[in-house]
This record gives structure tokens, sequence and C-alpha cells, in this order.
């Protein structure tokens, strides 16, 4: 009775705490979650002609969207769990594709670059969050 008693205590405790530790990855995903605006900043380049196109602007709003325990930036979906204030996340998405993400007192940067061989193209956000 008492092992029977115990084992019941023990599944209920681990319900609980799992419940609680998934609604603290919803809690932070929905802080990180939100419009930032940014300063923008992007090239490509290719193997024959070096750096072909170089844009910048101070005016860019980057959208981070919740998508239960995932964010998702730049189309690229991040699992919470990943991503904490002031730490450098990086994701490769293959061989030539990746994108690096950091939150830190309400601020973001994200460097997102696609390449090959022949070229390739990266773009860099930088900027606070307004909502």
């Amino acid at each position: 009775m008492k092992k029977q008693h115990l084992n019941e205590t023990l599944k209920l405790f681990s319900i609980i705490l799992i419940l609680f530790l998934s609604s603290c990855d919803r809690k932070h995903a929905k802080e990180l979650a939100g419009d930032y605006s940014c300063s923008y900043s992007a090239y490509t380049w290719n193997i024959d002609e070096g750096v072909t196109w170089d844009y910048s602007t101070n005016d860019t709003i980057l959208k981070v969207v919740r998508i239960g325990k995932y964010l998702k930036i730049l189309e690229e979906k991040i699992h919470i769990d990943s991503v904490w204030s002031g730490k450098s996340y990086y994701q490769p998405i293959n061989a030539d594709h990746g994108i690096r993400v950091q939150f830190a007192d309400g601020k973001i940067w994200v460097n997102y670059s696609n390449g090959g061989r022949g070229g390739g193209y990266e773009a860099t956000y930088v900027g606070h969050k307004i909502n």
C-alpha cells in the first residue's frame, strides 16, 4: 500500500514538474518574441567580382515570432531552449547556410549567411525590441 502511494506521488510530482518546466519555456519564448527596430546591413559576393552589392539602413523591423517552443527568425525555426540572454546561438542549416542569434537586455543581434563555392549573401541585424 505504501509503495503504491509513493509511486502515485512520484507520478504526480513528475507531471507537475513537466508542466512547470514547459510553462517556463513558453514564458521565455513570449518575452523574446516581438518586433525589433534594427539597423540592417547586407552584401553579396562572388568569386570573380568580389563584393557586388553593399546595402545598409537604420530602419528595418525584424519580426521574431513564437510558434510553440520555437522562435521563427528570418524564416528559420530555433528551439527556445537554445536561445538564452547573452549567449550566442548558431544553427547551421547546411554546409553553406546558417543563422547566428544573440539576445541580451531587450536587444537582438542576428547574422544570416547563405552561399556556395561561387558566391553568397550575408545580412546582419542589430536592434532593440519595440513591442
